[in-house]
């Protein structure tokens, strides 16, 4: 008999959804997610119970291995409008040894054709569609209905493998496998943890996506089912599955010997706690063995969080849309009712009757739409956080006032005001007061990072005195406009960036001899070369050439150098090319584009744009990092940290320091916010006055002195060691007075801070 094990069998998962929506009234009004995911929410949360590979469905005789492999590789999918089915995607399927498609309505008359080459599974909620289903050759139903969920599909899957089998378009091996899997009962014989019981699904902000990644973890769920009890503690179950994750992960590795699964602990101790649960067969005291000794490595190594945080746009809502986006027809009429269910479900109640009767039914649905919506993103969250190896927190629906906050603030840089220290620092304490106090303890302490889903720049939100991408590395990606399958494809990117070779570094240079802010780009270029860091520089004159030089190959990583400017009226960002005015979507080719993107450019993703943000567009065609602004930002500020970035990278001083670009990204951020924001105001006073110039010199020399000396970048102590430090050394240097004045001034301010990290850096290693 073969070994299961000797062959692979991903499942294709293929997501057919309503026609794809055309303008914002296809687009909730709340949280700006797309109307044609909501309506294959059943499936989603189906697909979270399901298997990624056939083979790996039985047990291989590694439970802790298998249940590693299990919640961290997901099942990947692609979606497809019932409209038509792209070329690329029909070959994939055609190809792929086992198929399951999902349906959010009827059946399309291109998947029957499809059926008609190939076995396949098809689950839906629509008894029609499997009524259908059930009809036509090649398709074996399953309903999404109730608890039976997981039944109905390994009954298709038996009987679609045993179709499969007789068909000679795949190997013997693949034949032969299958052919076993259609013999063998797959749900009651499936590979689990079984001293791991089955988590309940709670509300979405008890932690609803960690019970979704839990009970993949123990695959015991038979008929899923959802928690009775109101009063969890919202960090309960994200703290169980954190310990759990991290604790299976480290005995994976006596199961194989991988030091690298170790998850952070010592053989010695992996073997200990293998050795003490080998010899029970308690299985309350096997789960107390493996909680206590993922608590242990926890407790040495910190724990990866992801934030879910949507927030509803009371501007949306209110009927304040650019032009470019249209409403639903009585959008107007609708509003009241839709005003107060929002109001209402942010503060947690709700009413049951008003006058006129029609806001009645108005008020159910915007309700009914939010509890869409936040079930939504449970989902989404479970599907990114698994993929990174993060614990997953959502965060309860917050009513956008936050959107007003950095509105002001970007007005008051874009108007050069003294109020742009102050508004970021209001924005940084709403931001911190929206995380719960168990959150909130949890960054404060040792964490290997954060990934952020939210339109909000949870990155500012103030942790401990200090904004949270100052205590960690932290990246964000947008919720609102994004697709579920685009956010998976950018966690599941991987990429490499050489660290001695500068010349994958494409610079494309777009600011013009005459403009007032060459001199910048220029030092910029002198500064690198003089440190041997020759970067590829390119200057297309039009949006065809700017497309070509994308295209060349042997690039990581793209700097683009230019002006950006947002139009608020028709969300768009408008980028300054040799032949004019560009926007985004002209300027791309149409292959996949390099994987890390600098835009040292204004506005590039502004604080509640719809469509007007550079990062979902640079994200859905193939990047994996992109660090842009979320404001109008100086020149200056611009080339000291883009350049003190590539040098971090390229030149950095411990050769050895940084394994991944997250690590560069949050040192680089951390030292210019403590370094250079202070000193921005006196570097540019000092211009044509050399004495001044050499007291900030001599600053620079003082701070650099003791950092040199500084251990390690512990970020609990540096932040408040460097500020005493860089004080110091203003005040030995005489310049006390003059700095004082700038920050009575408004002229301090967190600069460097605009930039924003968005995607997955974690997910591109820096390799000599």
């Amino acid at each position: 008999m073969l070994n299961l094990g000797d062959v692979a069998l991903p499942i294709f998962y293929l997501l057919v959804e309503p026609p794809e929506p055309s303008n914002l009234k296809r687009v909730s009004i709340y949280t700006l997610l797309q109307e044609t995911e909501l309506a294959l929410l059943r499936c989603f949360m189906a697909l979270l119970h399901l298997p990624t590979d056939a083979s790996r469905i039985l047990p291989r005789g590694r439970p802790f291995t298998e249940a590693v492999l299990r919640h961290r590789v997901l099942p990947s999918f692609r979606k497809s409008s019932a409209n038509g089915l792209d070329p690329v995607l029909e070959d994939a399927a055609r190809s792929a040894p086992v198929m399951c498609v999902l349906l959010a309505q009827r059946i399309p008359d291109w998947l029957q054709r499809v059926a008609e080459s190939r076995p396949m599974v098809v689950m839906s909620q629509f008894d029609d569609s499997i009524a259908a289903a059930g009809s036509l050759q090649g398709m074996h139903p399953a309903l999404l209905r109730g608890h039976d969920d997981l039944r109905g599909f390994y009954r298709a899957l038996r009987s679609a493998c045993s179709d499969e089998a007789q068909l000679s378009r795949l190997s013997e091996g693949h034949r032969e496998a299958l052919d076993q899997l259609s013999k063998l009962d797959l749900l009651a014989d499936r590979s689990t943890l079984d001293f791991i019981p089955e988590c309940p699904l709670p509300s979405p902000v008890q932690g609803r996506a960690a019970a979704y990644l839990l009970n993949r973890l123990s695959n015991q769920v038979v008929e899923p089912a959802l928690s009775s009890s109101r009063d969890i503690d919202s960090g309960a179950i994200p703290g169980i599955y954190s310990a759990a994750a991290r604790g299976v992960l480290a005995l994976a590795g006596q199961e194989d010997s991988d030091a690298a699964t170790l998850g952070g602990s010592s053989a010695e101790a992996a073997k200990a706690a293998y050795t003490a649960m080998a010899r029970t067969s308690d299985v309350a005291s096997k789960l107390r063995l493996l909680l206590e000794f993922g608590r242990e490595l926890l407790a040495l190594n910190g724990d990866g969080i992801f934030i879910a945080a949507p927030a509803v746009r009371n501007d949306i809502v209110r009927g304040r849309v650019p032009s470019s986006a249209v409403l639903d027809p009585g959008h107007s009429a609708k509003m009241p009712a839709a005003l107060r269910a929002m109001r209402d479900f942010v503060a947690g109640g709700s009413q049951n009757h008003f006058e006129p009767q029609s806001q009645t039914r108005d008020y159910k649905i915007a309700r009914e739409t939010l509890l869409l919506e936040q079930r939504f993103v449970s989902c989404v969250s479970a599907s990114l956080a698994g993929r990174v190896a993060l614990t997953p927190y959502q965060l309860p629906f917050t009513d956008g006032s936050v959107f007003e906050t950095a509105r002001q603030l970007n007005v008051a840089i874009e108007r050069q005001t003294r109020k742009v220290t102050s508004t970021f620092r209001k924005l940084e304490r709403q931001l911190g007061e929206l995380l719960p106090a168990d959150l909130k303890a949890r960054l404060t302490g040792r964490h290997s990072g954060v990934q952020v889903l939210s339109d909000l720049p949870f990155e500012w939100a103030l942790i401990d005195r200090w904004p949270l991408c100052l205590t960690g590395p932290v990246a964000r990606i947008p919720l609102g406009m994004m697709r579920w399958d685009v956010l998976c494809a950018a966690l599941e990117s991987r990429a490499t960036i050489s660290k001695t070779d500068p010349s994958r570094v494409l610079v494309l240079d777009l600011i013009e001899s005459h403009d007032n802010v060459r001199e910048y780009s220029k030092s910029f270029r002198d500064v690198s070369d003089s440190l041997s860091q020759k970067y590829r520089y390119e200057t297309p004159q039009s949006a065809g050439e700017f497309r070509e030089k994308l295209a060349q190959p042997g690039i990581d990583i793209v700097v683009l150098d230019t002006h950006g400017q947002y139009d608020s009226a028709n969300d768009q960002v408008w980028l300054t090319t040799p032949s004019g005015p560009a926007l985004m979507d002209q300027l791309l080719p149409d292959q996949v584009i390099p994987p890390v993107w600098i835009l040292s450019a204004c506005d590039t993703s502004v604080t509640g744009a719809l469509r007007g943000c550079l990062v979902r567009r640079l994200l859905a065609q193939g990047a994996v990092c992109v660090i842009a602004t979320l404001a109008p930002v100086d020149a200056f500020t611009a080339e000291i940290f883009v350049g003190r970035l590539l040098t971090d990278i390229y030149s950095p001083v411990n050769p050895d320091g940084y394994n991944t670009l997250d690590e560069v990204i949050f040192a680089t951020q951390l030292t210019t916010a403590m370094l250079y924001d202070p000193m921005l105001p006196l570097m540019r006073r000092a211009h044509g006055d050399q004495k001044m110039q050499r007291a900030v010199g001599g600053v620079f020399s003082r701070y650099f002195s003791w950092v040199t000396r500084y251990p390690s970048v512990d970020p609990a102590r540096f932040g408040h060691e460097a500020a005493f430090v860089l004080g110091k050394a203003i005040d030995e240097e005489g310049l006390r007075t003059v700095f004082s004045g700038l920050d009575s001034a408004g002229l301090v301010r967190p600069e460097t801070l605009l930039f924003s990290t968005f995607g997955a850096p974690r997910n591109i290693d820096l390799v000599s």
